[in-house]
C-alpha cells in the first residue's frame, strides 16, 4: 500500500501549483482506475489542518469541509476513520482548536483520557485536564 504525504494532499485540496496538482490528479485517477487505496496517516491530517489554516488562510468550516470531502473518497484509506468522523462532527460543535481536538479524539480512540495539558483553553473541553 502507498501512503500520501501532507504536501500531496494539500496540492489536491488547494491546487496552488498547476504542475503538481495535475500530477496528484493523475495519480488519484490511477488509484481509482486500479481500485487502489492510498493510505493517509493521522499525522498528515494534523499537518494538513495546520497548513490549510496558517499557510492558506482557510477558515474552520473550510478545513472541516475539506476533511469531510476527503473521507468520502473511496481511494483514501485513513488511519482511524472514526476519529476523523468525530473531528468533523465535534469540530462543528466546539471552538476547540482543530489540532487539539484531533489529538484528543485520537488519544480517546486508544483508551487514553483525559489528556493532561497546560493549555487553559483546551482544558475547558472534557477530553482535556489542566495539569496543576
Amino acid at each position: 500500500m502507498i501512503a500520501l504525504d501532507t504536501n500531496v494532499l494539500v496540492r489536491f485540496l488547494v491546487q496552488d501549483d498547476e504542475k503538481q496538482a495535475k500530477q496528484v490528479h493523475a495519480r488519484l485517477k490511477k488509484a481509482e482506475k486500479n481500485k487502489e487505496q492510498l493510505y493517509v496517516p493521522q499525522a498528515v491530517i494534523l499537518e494538513t489542518i495546520w497548513v490549510l489554516g496558517h499557510a492558506y488562510g482557510f477558515q474552520r468550516p473550510e478545513i472541516l469541509n475539506s476533511i469531510e470531502a476527503l473521507t468520502q473518497m473511496p481511494i483514501f484509506l485513513f488511519e482511524a476513520d472514526d476519529v476523523l468522523e468525530g473531528l468533523v462532527e465535534q469540530g462543528r460543535q466546539t471552538n476547540l482548536d482543530l489540532s487539539d481536538l484531533l489529538i484528543a479524539l485520537s488519544a480517546e480512540n486508544q483508551g487514553a483520557k483525559p489528556i493532561l495539558t497546560f493549555d487553559r483553553k483546551a482544558a475547558k473541553h472534557s477530553l482535556f485536564q489542566l495539569l496543576k
